[in-house]
C-alpha cells in the first residue's frame, strides 16, 4: 500500500502549498480560513508539515523543490515564532491546543 499512501503525501502536500501564508512560509490554526478572526499562524501544525516536506523530498516522494520548502517553512518558524527565554532557552510560540474557530466563550472544535 506504499504507492496508495505516497499519493495521499503528494496531494496532501500540494494542496497545503494553496493555504500557505506566503509572508512567513507557515499555516493558520484552520488552514483555509486565514482571514477568519480569531485564526493565527499556528506553529505545531507549520512543523509538522515541514518536517513531512522535508522527509518526503528526501524519500523521492515529494519533488525535491519541498526540501526547499521546508527550509523556507523553517525560517519562518524561527523569524515569527521562536522566541528566547530570560534564562536563554528557546520557546515555540503560538502552539495550539484545540482546534476551532466557533464556541462561546471557548473553542469547541468546529
Amino acid at each position: 500500500e506504499r504507492a496508495e499512501l505516497e499519493a495521499i503525501l503528494s496531494r496532501v502536500a500540494a494542496a497545503l502549498m494553496t493555504v500557505q501564508n506566503p509572508e512567513t512560509h507557515l499555516w493558520y490554526q484552520v488552514p483555509d480560513r486565514g482571514g477568519e478572526e480569531g485564526n493565527y499562524l499556528e506553529s505545531t501544525c507549520s512543523a509538522m508539515y515541514c518536517y513531512a516536506f522535508a522527509k518526503g523530498a528526501r524519500l523521492g516522494v515529494l519533488d525535491k523543490s519541498y526540501r526547499e520548502e521546508a527550509q523556507r517553512i523553517l525560517e519562518g518558524l524561527q523569524a515569527h515564532k521562536l522566541i528566547r527565554e530570560e534564562d536563554g532557552s528557546l520557546s515555540l510560540t503560538d502552539c495550539c491546543a484545540v482546534a476551532g474557530l466557533g464556541g462561546n466563550p471557548c473553542r469547541d472544535g468546529t
